[in-house]
């Protein structure tokens, strides 16, 4: 009768240890987060709610890393914590390390197979993913990119950001960045092309101009491309709504700021306090406008930042007309290259060298003014 046991207990430790390395082989490689299948083991399947983009890589050493990486909020600021974490599978749980506040996290494990993983997230809630290979497409190489963030009704950083190839970084805070104003930092050219070759997993000439979703109150990621001295493609993100690859590679640039040192940088007196709390921009000629994205609004206000101020006169074609988070709006005279300011009941003119609506023209659409513009 002990022979029997022991031997029952000896094939019950080794078919333990066989479901335990066959989770340990399954779970390696690369998820995303899918739609919750309707005969999973539960009457009602709940989806876990702002989870649609979520995304994990597993590795063969214990880490893994969180696509949409781990924040930590504050009163002030939301904390980029990265996605980088170690896991293990004990029994029939998978347990993360949560970098905010270094706690394991034990999540039930309803299903893993080689190309499925379901798991309990939180309150009930299931998540379910699938194994996918990830993409490698052949985008241009960039010289800029820009990204800029709206806020939400909350506390969603509001902020912009350009990176150059060179390794040059200016970055503006508005509200809930833990630093206002504008500043200058760097970063090593590997790490631009780093970040930008984030971008390749996402085609981003197939990409939509911009992505929506029906709830209200959430933010707008706007992201700008530039190449060879132009606007190459502009993506408008509301909601986090866009291809999942495409928001993995715009999270680390919104939080990059936070690894680096920055210097304060003074504003042009020509543009004065206000160049800090530009939030948008359009075009406008008689009753129609072209709208610029937020992050094409910084692009050209970085480009005014650098202009000069020049004694030339130009006929102008339309207005562009400057939007700001807590002022009255100003209406500006352009051509596309030269930009007059009325400031203190003075009038002066800015040349950017060279013309941003005529290189850029075929990103903007016309439409009629209305009202709420």
């Amino acid at each position: 009768m002990k022979y029997v046991l022991s031997l029952f207990l000896l094939l019950l430790i080794l078919s333990c240890n066989d479901i335990r390395q066959q989770n340990e082989k399954n779970i390696l490689g690369n998820w995303i987060k899918v739609k919750n299948p309707a005969t999973a083991n539960r009457n009602i399947v709940l989806e876990v709610p702002y989870f649609d983009n979520a995304g994990f890589n597993f590795y063969k050493n214990g880490t893994f890393e969180n696509k949409t990486s781990y924040l930590r909020r504050t009163d002030s600021t939301t904390i980029n914590l990265g996605g980088g974490s170690k896991y293990r599978i004990d029994a029939d749980s998978l347990y993360l390390l949560n970098p905010n506040g270094n706690k394991w996290e034990a999540h039930l494990l309803t299903k893993l197979t080689p190309d499925t993983l379901q798991f309990d997230l939180w309150n009930n809630k299931l998540a379910t993913f699938k194994h996918y290979k990830p993409g490698n497409h052949k985008n241009p190489t960039f010289e800029k990119i820009v990204l800029s963030t709206s806020g939400c009704y909350g506390s969603c950083p509001i902020m912009s950001i350009i990176l150059n190839d060179d390794g040059t970084i200016l970055f503006k805070g508005l509200e809930y960045t833990g630093k206002k104003g504008l500043f200058e930092g760097k970063i090593t050219k590997e790490k631009f092309q780093q970040l930008q070759a984030n971008f390749s997993k996402a085609d981003i000439a197939s990409l939509k101009d911009r992505y929506n979703v029906s709830r209200s109150d959430d933010e707008t990621i706007s992201t700008t491309f530039i190449q060879n001295g132009k606007i190459y493609k502009t993506i408008d993100d509301y909601g986090r709504s866009a291809p999942f690859e495409f928001t993995w590679a715009y999270i680390p640039v919104r939080y990059l700021y936070q690894q680096l040192s920055l210097t304060k940088m003074p504003i042009p007196p020509f543009i004065s306090s206000r160049f800090k709390k530009i939030r948008g921009s359009s075009f406008r000629k008689g009753k129609k406008i072209a709208e610029l994205t937020e992050s094409e609004a910084f692009l050209l206000s970085d480009y005014l930042r650098n202009g000069k101020v020049t004694d030339i006169t130009f006929a102008q074609r339309f207005n562009l007309v400057i939007e700001y988070s807590d002022l009255p709006r100003d209406t500006i005279k352009t051509n596309g290259r030269f930009f007059t300011f009325k400031i203190k009941d003075k009038f002066q003119t800015v040349d950017i060298g060279f013309n941003f609506y005529d290189v850029n023209q075929q990103q903007w659409k016309w439409r009629k003014i209305y009202d709420y513009d």
